[in-house]
């Protein structure tokens, strides 16, 4: 869609998309509860409950959701660090693919393309999805790079199912004379099809402001006339609104759950403000100054005086005394028969009652699980045994697999269509790349899995079986050390029966195998050789080494050797 000056004029007096105000305010909000901030204005007076100095007293105090949201996320990091994945670039030379792929291995930024969507997609994505992510280009137009655009900067823009007719942003503000008064005017940046131009309004007319950088007094180079034929954007967002026709925020479904976590979570720490600290109390002690009699002798009388007495002034008149030390003793009478002892109960702590605070911390906590189930359709930590140390705790990652895939294709859909974008503003052709995302999700512990693996193991399951648990160990074990991970994949590739020990051997061969096989471990070999190569030098080293008599050969010098 190519926009004339009427159009634009009439979309910056009154935006066309009715939804971008109500977008805005979804976001602030959840922005809140995600990355914290004005936690104050999502704290509404609790009728009956509190007067407005407690309600100020609550806000000041209050903190975010932000440390709790952050782990009820957690497993979509997963997503950026599962195995797997691929890019196919379709319509370029070799030349250019091998230019393309070390272009977005190291953006502007500084960054990858994915390391890019970890940082500014998956943060829109959740809180977000109405926002934009413009592909733009640097002074030369050679290098095209992803930029995210904050729903608040956002004017207005249509949509075409997926594709953008043209968007509309706030470009900042600049004083303009009228009447000899300077006034504050909004700038526009308008990008459709075939333009890219900066405007503002002044008297109902539509005026080209400077140019992209934003200097005034250019009378062309506020335009820039692009030509892709397209806009080169995108929506994070990839769960459907039916109502706005816009995106629905990942957290939409624990939106209202997470506001009254924020207002329980507040008020739980009033309580413990007011009500936890212990209270000392003791039985009154006469004022040492007037000696319990409220006054003393006036210092300054004389004949003019009329008042012989004045006001004690360490009790004020109350007779006791008001604030007592360490060292100060209390004297009490010798009781008389029949008379309780009274040297226990003349001072000491009012017991505060802890019932409301545990129920409201048990309640924060179920609420924690509930918004957990909710997202993830699971637990996040098994709940049911509390016995359980971490070594033995399982949670059910089936339905946390699904999520993560519906978040993972999203994923890769939109970088597959911000890198065709930057491919065909980069060499003027009908590129296309296709971006596949792993999908093998380590959620569970390393320990964990090394326990199915031994289960697994005890049951006698199936070598296939085996293997693939093994791998799953494997790959949780060494998920940030992909280097060591390529290794121990390679050593297990060319160990001889790696599930089985030396006793399950049947024969002499496979005994001497593994026997040998741990001995050339412990050689100086080059792990970063390919695995057919190193299973080669193995064989020949079994070859050269191989035992003519396995002899009394047990696990536990295999273990040594190991």
């Amino acid at each position: 869609m190519v926009l004339n000056d009427d159009q634009i004029l009439e979309i910056l007096k009154k935006p066309r998309n009715s939804s971008i105000a109500p977008w805005r305010d979804e976001h602030n909000v959840l922005d809140i509860y995600v990355n914290g901030g004005d936690v104050a204005s999502e704290l509404e007076k609790i009728r009956n409950y509190e007067n407005e100095a407690q309600r100020k007293l609550r806000e000041k105090v209050a903190r975010s959701t932000k440390d709790k949201v952050h782990n009820l996320l957690s497993p979509i990091n997963k997503v950026f660090n599962a195995n797997g994945g691929s890019i196919q670039i379709e319509g370029l030379s070799d030349k250019f693919k091998e230019e393309f792929e070390a272009h977005i291995d190291q953006l502007p930024e500084g960054i990858s393309m994915r390391e890019w969507m970890e940082s500014y997609w998956k943060d829109a994505f959740v809180v977000d999805p109405n926002s934009i992510i413009l592909v733009e280009t640097d002074k030369e137009g050679k290098k095209a790079y992803p930029t995210y655009k904050n729903i608040n900067v956002i004017h207005d823009y249509e949509l075409e199912w997926d594709s953008f007719k043209y968007l509309v942003l706030e470009h900042g503000e600049i004083e303009v004379e009228t009447d000899g008064e300077k006034e504050k005017k909004k700038v526009y940046r308008i990008f459709d099809d075939v333009k890219d131009v900066l405007y503002y309004v002044h008297n109902d007319q539509l005026k080209p402001y400077g140019n992209r950088k934003g200097v005034d007094g250019f009378k062309d180079d506020h335009l820039l006339q692009h030509n892709y034929g397209f806009v080169p954007a995108i929506v994070p967002g990839g769960i459907v609104d039916k109502v706005t026709k816009g995106k629905k925020p990942f957290l939409h479904k624990v939106d209202e759950a997470l506001k009254e976590y924020l207002r329980s979570a507040s008020v739980f720490v009033i309580y413990k403000f007011l009500h936890l600290f212990p209270k000392w109390w003791y039985h009154a002690m006469k004022c040492v100054t007037c000696e319990g009699q409220g006054q003393i002798a006036n210092p300054n009388v004389d004949e003019r005086t009329t008042k012989p007495y004045i006001t004690c002034p360490t009790c004020h008149g109350s007779r006791l005394k008001k604030v007592t030390d360490v060292s100060d003793g209390i004297s009490l009478p010798i009781p008389k028969e029949g008379q309780p002892m009274l040297g226990n109960n003349v001072a000491g702590y009012i017991d505060t009652p802890i019932n409301a605070w545990k129920q409201m911390k048990e309640d924060l906590q179920d609420s924690e699980k509930d918004m957990q189930f909710t997202l993830w359709g699971a637990y996040l930590v098994d709940q049911e045994d509390k016995e359980k140390t971490a070594y033995e705790t399982h949670i059910n990652v089936q339905p946390i697999n699904e999520q993560l895939h519906s978040v993972s294709r999203c994923g890769e859909t939109k970088e597959s269509q911000l890198l065709t974008f930057m491919a065909q503003i980069m060499y003027k052709k009908e590129a296309k790349v296709d971006s596949r995302w792993g999908k093998r999700f380590l959620i569970e512990t390393p320990d964990a899995l090394w326990k199915k693996y031994m289960e697994a193991k005890e049951k006698q399951a199936p070598v296939t079986t085996l293997d693939y648990h093994y791998e799953q160990y494997l790959m949780a074990e060494f998920q940030n050390d992909l280097t060591m991970l390529e290794k121990r994949k390679k050593i297990f590739s060319i160990e001889p029966y790696p599930h089985y020990k030396l006793m399950d051997m049947v024969n002499e061969e496979q005994k001497n195998k593994k026997l040998v096989f741990s001995q050339w471990i412990n050689t100086d070999i080059d792990l970063d050789l390919e695995a057919d190569k190193l299973k080669a030098d193995f064989e020949k080293y079994y070859s050269e080494n191989k035992p003519e008599i396995a002899g009394n050969v047990n696990q536990n010098q295999i273990n040594e050797n190991s």
